[in-house]
């Protein structure tokens, strides 16, 4: 939740469901749990989720979601929060004005695997996907989003090459691969999703922006960011600044990102390794933002062992300011490293640290 925008994110594990169906209802929301993105700008159409979404949306297509286009019967991996994938790495860490969040994800009712990571920044979202590996025999596709446009929506989409926009809504910048778009008039009734709900039938219109990853992929990824609510212009603006952002690892072990102007450098660590000036010894999930001669340091496990695992910056640091009692300072100087005993709820481990 930032001052331009806020923004929701569904993910599944081993502990949360894909989706929750029974008594009638929701019988077909089956890839909610597949990293659903959904965010509302200030000065824009609050009723974007509200406005006979669930029942004209095309399922297959949730914003943010990876997913094999096989089909899914209704109902599909069972009822009442029963279809839950067994993942576990699925989480993230915020500084409490900014997050990195990762979700090791596995299809429901298909073979795909999936590493998916989300920044959120001040005013946008970065969006990583890497290890992309299908065997389905169908196409798989990133969902950048898809936006409810109302009835007869006119809203003018703008695609600029290495990203794009969209009239009352905002933008999003895609740096690599081909964005498609789809604009279509959707109908469908309540009682289509909701077995006691009214059969009345409305028709709504929709602007699907999506990356196509090629029947059976293996390894594939992507890059992209949102930003809810910008213009046109700052999107244009964003997407020619080469040095916004840094992508600093984008494949199955490790996903990361830095943003220079916010002092931001965040990853997710899938496994023990190392990524621009970050390395941890186990998987974790790590944010550090340079504020003036100060820095603040996160860490989270969200594989929730509970085992000790250990944290370096490599990054001069002067002195240690504050440090949670479940991190211990093993070296401050020209580096910095920590010792982080973190429990098994994925709780975010601080430590501040005054810069050389």
């Amino acid at each position: 939740r930032r001052p331009a925008f806020t923004a929701g994110l569904a993910m599944a594990s081993d502990r949360i469901a894909h989706y929750e169906c029974g008594n009638g209802e929701n019988p077909r929301g089956w890839h909610t749990g597949a990293g659903m993105l959904t965010w509302w700008a200030n000065g824009t159409r609050s009723d974007q989720y509200t406005d006979w979404f669930w029942p004209t949306v095309d399922w297959y297509r949730l914003p943010g979601t990876t997913v094999s286009t096989r089909r899914l019967p209704d109902r599909a991996g069972g009822e009442w929060g029963e279809p839950k994938p067994d993942v576990r790495w699925v989480g993230g860490t915020t500084d409490g004005a900014y997050a990195a969040v990762g979700q090791d994800l596995k299809g429901l009712g298909s073979t795909l695997r999936a590493r998916k990571s989300w920044f959120f920044l001040d005013d946008a979202v970065v969006c990583l996907g890497a290890g992309i590996t299908c065997a389905d025999g169908v196409p798989v596709e990133t969902v950048v989003d898809n936006r409810n446009l109302g009835e007869g929506g006119t809203q003018a989409l703008v695609h600029g090459g290495r990203w794009a926009h969209l009239e009352g809504h905002g933008g999003w910048i895609v740096p690599e691969g081909e964005l498609r778009t789809l604009r279509e008039d959707r109908t469908g009734a309540w009682s289509d999703i909701n077995a006691t709900s009214t059969t009345e039938r409305r028709t709504r219109r929709w602007q699907t922006l999506w990356l196509d990853h090629g029947t059976d992929p293996a390894d594939a990824g992507y890059v992209y960011t949102v930003m809810p609510g910008a213009s046109r212009a700052a999107v244009a603006r964003r997407a020619a600044d080469r040095r916004w952002l840094r992508v600093l690892a984008n494949d199955r072990t490790r996903q990361a990102v830095a943003v220079p102007w916010l002092g931001l450098t965040a990853a997710n660590f899938w496994q023990a390794g190392t990524a621009g000036p970050l390395t941890a010894t186990a998987g974790a999930s790590v944010l550090v933002r340079r504020t003036g001669r100060s820095a603040t340091l996160c860490v989270s496990e969200p594989p929730r062992t509970g085992q000790p695992l250990e944290i370096v910056w490599d990054h001069p640091v002067r002195a240690v300011s504050r440090a949670d009692e479940t991190v211990e300072v093993l070296e401050a100087g020209r580096r910095l490293r920590l010792r982080v005993t973190p429990g098994v709820v994925c709780t975010t481990h601080e430590c501040e640290v005054i810069l050389s």
